[in-house]
This record gives C-alpha cells, structure tokens and sequence, in this order.
C-alpha cells in the first residue's frame, strides 16, 4: 500500500504542475492585451519567459522535486520567492500572475494539509507585501488599492485551508482503506489456512501450512516453529520450511535465567502468552531490555533473526510451542505487523 500512497501523492504533484501551466494564461494574454511602455513589455515578456523555464524545469525533475517537497518541506520557500519575485516584476499588487502565485500555497495544503496551507500562506504574507513595496519603488508603480489586497490576503486563506482540510480527508480515507485492505488479506489469510489445517493429518503438515501462511501470504521472509516438550520442559527442534534446527545449543528454557531472573524473549512469550519483539540491542535499533541482551544475541547467532517477533502458539489456554517471525525489511509501523 505504500506504492499507492506514493502514486497517489505523484499524481497530485502532476496535477498541481499542469496547474501551473494553465496559470500562465492570464501573463499570457496580458502580454497581447495590456498597453505599456516599451520597456514594461519587454520586461513582461522576459518575466513570463522566465516563468516558461521555471515551470519547465519542475516537469524535467517532478519525480525528485516530489521527494524532497515530502521530505524537506521547506523547499516551499524557494518557490515562494520566485513567485513574489514574478509579482514584483510585473505591477505588484495588479499582477497577472495572480493564479500562478497561488501553486505553491496548493502544493503546501494538499502535502502539508490545513496546518501546511496557514503556515504557507502566512509565511508568504510579508513576501507579497515587499513585492508591491518594490514595484512602487523601482518601477514607479501605482499606489495599492488596500480593498484588492484584502480581498487577496483573505482570499488566499479561504483557498488554501479548505484544500488543507480535503487533502487530510483523504489521507484519513486512505488509511481506512489500508486497514481494510490488510484485514481482508488477513482474513483470507486465516480462511485459507484454517481449510488447509482441516485437510492436514499430521502435526508437519500443520506445521508446514503455518509456515507457508506466513512467508508466502503474509510476506514475511522467515518463519520458525519450536514445539515445547512438556517432558523436559524445553524446545530442542525448530522447523521452517525445507529446515529443521535440532541440537543443544538451540534449547529454550522454561524456567528463569538464574544470572537474571528473567526469562529470554522466547520464554517470555510463552510464559506470559503475548507477542514479545526482540531486537539486537548492539545494533541500537530497538528497545531490549537489559536482561534480555544476554538472550537475544543466542537467538541472532542460531537463526540469524536481527530483528523479530516471538509468537506463543496456544492450544486453549495450554503452550505448545512459539513461533519466530523475521521482520526484516518489514514495516516498522506496529500497525502492519
């Protein structure tokens, strides 16, 4: 689901990029139909020719400009600049580029929602009164009229919030739908499975069903079972698919460290009948805690799982074994686990 999100954000990105080449229209058209002085055409005409390489330059490179607007957010200002700076070319507050200066205050409420779009906005507020400050100043434009500005500054807010607030529906939409989705997966998940362990007549088989549900339906690369024997109050095989771990060094306790006191990752899903994580905590990537890095390691070392779950198997409210599943390059939201 992650490829649909990042297509789904591609897409506004193309659209907020045709955006901008439609809001050159209106510069367009005022290039033909506004009288001026030679000198403010020629100044119009290179502004919009500018413009014109702008825009050009975000279609050759709309796939890595997309990744850094996700990332650096802040890149915004960049083209918020170039925007005011387009309007203090070409009359200030009269600026036919008014639709134009409008893509970057969208591009920030549709990736950035409600909070991108006023934080954008406001940020763009002191920028767009120094391009009127300039155009008076350097090319003796006409003194504001503080009714269009209102209207402008206002209407800025009344776009951008409201595309803000749809742009956070729906990604909330999107992440219901993910949810369905890796529910309905679930689900066909646990029916597949439940008519295979029906048709098993053997506890290998159901072994081997297990496995095969969690590695090739549920996309996880690994995933080992150990069965307790109750006897010896220990697991001393391991299966996964193709595999069996047999022998000494691979025996889970069902009693405490009595270095610790605690039990192992393993021993302690079974014990307390819940789903334990285990991380290498030399690789700081996780949150083990102290008395469980003595442990994690020996399961490292024999399965070279670096980063995993211990999964009790139950048979009512009676262990009969755990399973270990390799998180590796799985999702680190819990969410997807």
């Amino acid at each position: 689901m992650g490829a649909v999100q990042t297509n789904s954000r591609q897409h506004i990105f193309n659209l907020l990029v045709l955006f901008r080449w439609l809001s050159l229209i209106p510069p367009l058209a005022a290039l033909f139909l506004s009288p001026g002085k030679d000198g403010d055409l020629i100044r119009y005409f290179f502004t919009f020719i500018g413009a014109v390489l702008i825009n050009a330059v975000i279609s050759l490179f709309a796939m890595p400009l997309n990744h850094a607007l996700k990332s650096r957010p802040w890149v915004l200002v960049f083209d918020l600049l170039l925007v005011a700076s387009l309007m203090a070319l070409t009359d200030g507050w009269r600026s036919p580029y008014y639709l134009y200066i409008l893509s970057p205050l969208l591009a920030a409420a549709f990736f950035f929602q409600v909070r991108g779009a006023i934080i954008a906005t406001t940020a763009f507020l002191p920028l767009y009164f120094a391009a009127i400050l300039l155009d008076i100043r350097l090319f003796d434009g006409v003194d504001p009229e503080w009714l269009v500005i209102t209207v402008f500054v206002i209407g800025s807010y009344l776009i951008g919030v409201p595309v803000g607030y749809v742009s956070l529906l729906l990604a909330q939409l999107q992440s219901t739908k993910d949810t369905l989705f890796r529910a309905h997966r679930e689900l066909g998940v646990l029916h597949d499975l439940s008519t295979s362990l029906q048709q098993s007549a053997t506890v290998d088989e159901v072994e081997k069903q297990a496995l095969v549900a969690i590695t090739n339906d549920l996309g996880f690369q690994r995933a080992i079972i150990g069965l307790i024997d109750h006897q010896n109050q220990e697991i001393n095989t391991w299966k996964e698919l193709g595999l069996i771990h047999k022998g000494p060094t691979v025996r889970c306790r069902i009693v405490p460290d009595p270095a610790t006191g605690d039990f192992d990752p393993i021993t302690r899903a079974i014990k307390q009948q819940r789903i334990e994580r285990y991380q290498d905590p030399q690789q700081g990537v996780g949150q083990t805690p102290p008395t469980l890095e003595k442990a994690v390691p020996s399961i490292i070392e024999q399965f070279g799982i670096v980063d995993g779950l211990a999964i009790p198997m139950l048979w009512g409210v009676q262990p009969i074994g755990v399973l270990l599943v390799d998180l590796d390059g799985v999702a680190n939201n819990t969410a997807d686990l």
